[in-house]
């Protein structure tokens, strides 16, 4: 029988094998499509291009010169999220070049491929290798779906960015149900021991941080991720890994020294432009507001309360609460505060009718050009009570499945709030897709490894027992990959004929 590291070994270079046939096409495909965006669209891609040259010729990132001052990129690109931006002057300066709208819509596809590579990466570290086989395959029908959306706007990439957003708190939910707290007499005696022993949790911070460069709201969801996964972690972790409660301090006391890391980055890269460089200071808002979109949302359908999907809108009620409010100062953003509050005192009957509208509205929008939103909805629900069964803890080997499905889906839950909140276009709920699959793939992979577990233990083996020499589920996934490989090209053959 395959010892277990070779089988992972060949589990590893098959899926790998696999992501290049698959997966590759398509992605060069969508890299050589992007070349026929020439157009900004986005109109705050129009100021990415402006810092980005401020950048490559001197360095300067998130400001653009003025003269012989360096205006911040606030005032540039206004009410912005700073991930675009920044990534987009580290382009030109390595392309040594001016920015151009394709270099925005390749940025957009890089981070959708990115996510998606990051969250197979750590499904196979948790050797989920069902929910990796079911991935690989899907990349081939479901990814193109986002690739094609070649545009400068950033909810393109949201998909990915999303991705990368859930690996911060199944790495950190992990730790603590794992529990093995780093020696320091161990990094002594080998300088890579805690590098490679924290590589993980360094992994999260970077993916949680880009995605909350990219999309400020992403804070909101990794909070409630994190906190609601590290408290599933600890639930579970008490039925088959008790441990003291003074045990588990240190386990949370990193989760929250983690999640302040996260928070503080934004504020962090503006705080270091600004000690390094002389920046005027900023008057707009330096981060993208929430009680815009939140106000202006009311008028994403017909409403009595006078309110439109409008900018201008949003302008015209902050001045009716405060008539020096500028646009996209803080002072604007904290009227808007109190004018969306009074909205609730003054008709609260129209505006709770407005949101279930907009409920009714995405609840009915169809996901992958097929599923109901509501059918997918139910499906992630289903999953959820499924994983955190007991008997999916006991069929786990190091990382519970329900680390992942929660995670995954509050990240789902709230986009899908995101869009009640702000408007039901699919470009707010976007993320849901991809979100979903992932789901729907480690759910799978808990219902097989019940199936295997209820016909023969050894084949997946228990979580008190982790003591195997071999991996039997891992070959049992080797022989499904093998089949599927050997089947799909007789079947496309066969199809190919017929037509």
């Amino acid at each position: 029988m395959l010892t277990r590291n070779l089988s992972n070994l060949i589990l590893r270079c098959l899926i790998g094998l696999a992501l290049i046939v698959l997966l590759l096409p398509n992605a060069m495909a969508s890299m050589r499509n992007t070349s026929a965006v020439n157009t900004w669209g986005w109109s705050a891609a129009k100021s990415w291009a402006i810092c980005a040259e401020t950048f490559r010729s001197e360095g300067v990132w998130l400001a653009s010169r003025s003269g012989e001052k360096l205006i911040p990129a606030a005032d540039v690109s206004l009410a912005d999220d700073l991930g675009h931006n920044l990534l987009s002057g580290i382009i030109s300066a390595v392309l040594g070049r001016s920015l151009v709208p394709s270099d925005v819509a390749r940025l957009n596809s890089a981070l959708c491929l990115l996510g998606f590579l990051v969250v197979l990466y750590m499904l196979m570290a948790a050797r989920f290798w069902v929910a990796v086989l079911l991935l690989v395959l899907a990349s081939r029908w479901v990814l193109p779906m986002h690739f094609e959306r070649n545009t400068t706007s950033p909810h393109t990439s949201h998909s990915g960015v999303a991705l990368l957003a859930l690996v911060l708190p199944v790495v950190l939910a992990l730790r603590i149900w794992t529990f093995m707290p780093v020696s320091l007499c161990d990094a002594i005696a080998s300088p890579r021991s805690l590098l490679f022993r924290w590589r993980w949790i360094l992994l999260g911070l970077a993916s949680a941080s880009l995605a909350v460069l990219v999309r400020s709201t992403f804070s909101l969801m990794l909070v409630s991720a994190v906190l609601a996964t590290g408290l599933v972690a600890l639930w579970l972790r008490s039925g088959v890994r008790p441990r003291s409660i003074r045990a588990s301090i240190g386990p949370i006391l990193m989760l929250i020294t983690s999640l302040l890391v996260v928070l503080l980055i934004p504020w962090t890269v503006l705080r270091l432009r600004d000690a390094v460089w002389k920046i005027e200071p900023a008057v707009h808002i330096e981060t993208h507001g929430t009680s815009h979109n939140l106000i202006i949302g009311l008028g994403a359908v017909e409403n009595k309360l006078g309110v439109t999907w409008n900018d201008s809108c949003g302008d015209a009620l902050a001045k009716e609460v405060d008539p020096q409010a500028s646009y996209v100062t803080p002072r604007y953003y904290s009227a808007l505060w109190k004018r969306y509050f009074q909205f609730w005192r003054e008709q609260p009957g129209e505006v709770v009718r407005i949101y279930l509208e907009k409920s009714r509205m995405i609840l009915a929008s169809v996901a992958y050009g097929w599923m109901p939103l509501w059918v997918l909805g139910l499906v992630t629900v289903g999953c959820v009570i499924v994983s955190m069964s007991r008997w999916s803890v006991s069929v786990a080997r190091e990382c519970p499945h329900a680390l992942v499905i929660i995670s995954a889906s509050i990240m789902l839950g709230l986009f899908l709030l995101q869009g009640v909140c702000a408007h039901p276009s699919r470009q707010y709920w976007l993320p849901v897709e991809s979100l979903f699959f992932v789901i729907v793939a480690v759910s799978v992979d808990l219902i097989i490894r019940w199936i295997c577990f209820a016909i023969n233990p050894e084949i997946v083996g228990t979580t008190r027992d982790s003591g195997l020499t071999t991996d039997s589920f891992g070959i049992l996934t080797l022989k499904l990959l093998a089949l599927f490989c050997t089947v799909y090209p007789v079947v496309k053959l066969w199809g190919s004929a017929i037509t």
